[in-house]
């Protein structure tokens, strides 16, 4: 399944639809002919909205899901011709990346970052000397599918990450039955199940949790032929998997756009997530191609408990740490060759500490429009509200740069001792 419905669900509501017959002391030719009627409209009305949700479904399955996108903005690629002004180091002389190595040449120094083991390692490189600079964590280890935007502080592997596993249950008509309400339908518990399945493989279960994460789940899954919307909604409160909230919804307007929207929310005390880790991803106005995403908005919002400690003993100072990340994709790829994107990326943590609380803010944002001098390429760094950088270049090129330097081997060995000595 292109779109994954990999969600856990509240509880399956099942309606069953009643025939009945009203004599109300017609002649038995009336009644019987009023009853044909009433059976027709009701088969019609059920015809077209299970058609409908099935049809929907169809597109889910066969449509490229819209992060796809991002590959137009992965790989190698060279910006040059850059102006602006920077807090940290001098203007760059250009980024190149290539494989998973990015060199960055400013006057008098040179950056390196090595994308490695779920990391982006940076290192300076300064009169034949190397030092450590920097380690960024990222939420997949995938090189291969590392863009543009990781170079500048914006983790895609968090959308764009693993390939789907999804081994969801084919949907028929008979695991589809319609509500009263003669305007939507419901889905059937074996489906639903197979859904929960992908959300226990996701989450790594063993056999044992999985089977009792399927005794003991609640769910449901709607289909609404005025909104021509798919919806479904997952939960389980359990004393060792805990506590899990998942709604998922899929629709297709009449203009043909995409609308998808995930919502998770997670904790569990028995492993010390005593916090709810939420995170939402909003795919808005999809415009496709045949089956495959040309231009649209994504959106990833999360909130989780990033607390830690603060001094040179591991016990001296608890902070306890809020954070917060939203992030705004606004893609168009229609032509492949000049992919374009505005991209923001904020992230705040709120601080506290014996009644002291602090708000810290990171602002990232990124502008491509390949092709043009317009410019092509923008970046803006922002830190509590002050703008650290910015950036603007002449081109960006997608594909292996002109020329890229040999990593010096000092670089390597201050990488490996790091990751040797800190990790």
């Amino acid at each position: 399944m292109k779109f994954t419905f990999s969600i856990i669900i509240s509880f399956l509501l099942a309606f069953i639809l009643l025939f009945t017959s009203c004599g109300n002391g017609e002649s038995n030719e009336s009644s019987s002919s009023s009853n044909d009627e009433s059976t027709a409209v009701t088969e019609n009305e059920e015809n077209e909205v299970i058609s409908s949700a099935l049809n929907l479904m169809k597109t889910a399955e066969e449509y490229e899901a819209p992060e796809t996108m991002f590959k137009h903005f992965t790989g190698d690629f060279e910006i040059s011709g850059f102006s602006g002004n920077s807090a940290f180091s001098g203007i760059p002389q250009s980024v190149k990346r290539k494989e998973d190595v990015t060199y960055i040449p400013t006057s008098g120094l040179n950056f390196y970052g090595v994308e490695a083991a779920g990391f982006v390692f940076y290192a300076v490189d300064s009169r034949g000397q190397a030092m450590f600079s920097n380690a960024v964590q990222l939420s997949d280890d995938i090189p291969d599918k590392s863009t543009v935007f990781t170079v500048f502080g914006i983790d895609t592997s968090v959308i764009y990450g693993a390939d789907d596993e999804s081994k969801s249950t084919k949907l028929t008509s008979d695991m589809l039955t319609l509500n009263d309400d003669g305007k939507s339908c419901t889905f059937a518990k074996s489906y639903i199940n197979g859904i929960a399945r992908d959300i226990c493989s996701s989450m790594g279960f063993t056999d044992e949790q999985t089977k009792t994460f399927l005794r003991k789940y609640d769910g449901v899954g709607t289909y609404s032929l005025e909104d021509n919307k798919i919806t479904f909604e997952i939960s389980l409160d359990e004393s060792t998997l805990g506590k899990i909230k998942q709604t998922t919804s899929f629709s297709k307007s009449d203009d043909g756009k995409i609308t998808s929207y995930t919502f998770m929310e997670y904790s569990n005390p028995s492993l010390g997530i005593t916090e709810p880790v939420t995170s939402e991803i909003t795919y808005k106005d999809i415009t496709y191609k045949d089956n495959k995403p040309i231009s649209g908005i994504i959106t990833l919002k999360s909130e989780k408990d990033a607390s830690y400690y603060d001094g040179v003993y591991q016990d001296k100072v608890y902070i306890k740490c809020i954070q917060k990340d939203d992030m705004t994709f606004q893609l168009d790829v229609f032509d492949e060759s000049a992919p374009k994107a505005s991209v923001s990326y904020k992230k705040v943590s709120n601080e506290s500490y014996q009644n002291e609380r602090y708000t810290m803010s990171d602002e990232f944002n990124v502008t491509i429009n390949s092709g043009k001098r317009t410019p092509a390429f923008t970046f803006t760094q922002k830190s509590n509200g002050n703008v650290d950088v910015s950036l603007s270049a002449d081109k960006i090129k997608f594909g292996t740069p002109s020329s890229f330097p040999a990593v010096p081997q000092r670089v390597t060995d201050t990488i490996t001792n790091y990751i040797l000595e800190e990790l």
